[in-house]
């Protein structure tokens, strides 16, 4: 249990450390209360994932434990690199701008509007990228998720979530941050996360199949040697 604990809670301590170093220079300032709360309060979904991973802890194998480990620096840092932070310290100490320095988040209703116009391949390269993982460790982690169907409707959930939270996490941040970040909701990324969920399903389900084929040549052949050797 001891090393369960340590493969599951080392990576993700090193990941909120990295996130408070990089969001807040815990290193180089010390954080005041205000500031101490926010961090608190970004990283709720961090604390959060943490426990649910832990009650799991006594139910899975050592390797089972390695994959989950794997799967929660995934998703820490699928939430750190799409949305990550929230302005709760403007919030608390109520620095809204005014109207006229207020910013709107963007919004895409057009299918591949942006895929036409002004988005780079990396852009579109890194939306399909972005749930492909998810996808992959969906099939691996829960047999519920194994048919095609289960597992899409997780991947569009998740997209859609994510395009939704942007959304909204920049329009607060537009109307209390001098910078705040270029965030908006486009249709064009939740088709190009599906199509890189849907991608990494069919690559789960290729590699299963293969370990499955392996497994079973192994398992024919040490049958036949050991019915040669009785012999």
């Amino acid at each position: 249990m001891i090393m369960k604990r340590f493969i599951l809670f080392t990576p993700l301590l090193f990941l909120a450390f990295y996130y408070s170093l990089m969001k807040y220079n815990i290193l180089y300032a010390i954080p005041d209360a205000l500031t101490l709360l926010e961090m608190f309060l970004n990283l709720i979904p961090f604390i959060f994932l943490a426990v649910i991973s832990y009650r799991k802890l006594k139910k899975i194998s050592l390797f089972q434990t390695m994959v989950l480990s794997v799967f929660c620096m995934y998703l820490f840092c699928l939430w750190f690199y799409t949305l990550g932070y929230f302005p709760y310290r403007e919030i608390f100490a109520g620095n809204m701008l005014s109207l006229e320095q207020q910013t709107s988040p963007q919004v895409n209703l057009t299918l591949l509007g942006t895929i036409r116009g002004s988005i780079t391949p990396e852009n579109i390269y890194g939306n399909i990228l972005l749930l492909f993982p998810l996808a992959v460790f969906l099939v691996i982690l829960s047999p519920r998720f194994r048919k095609f169907i289960p597992a899409m409707l997780v991947i569009i959930c998740v997209t859609l979530c994510i395009e939704s939270l942007q959304y909204f996490y920049s329009y607060i941040d537009g109307k209390y941050s001098d910078y705040p970040r270029n965030r908006a909701f486009d249709v064009d990324d939740l088709l190009l996360n599906t199509v890189g969920g849907s991608i990494g399903y069919l690559f789960s389900k290729y590699l299963c199949l293969l370990l499955i084929r392996s497994t079973s040549k192994m398992k024919t052949k040490n049958l036949r040697t050991s019915t040669h050797m009785k012999s």
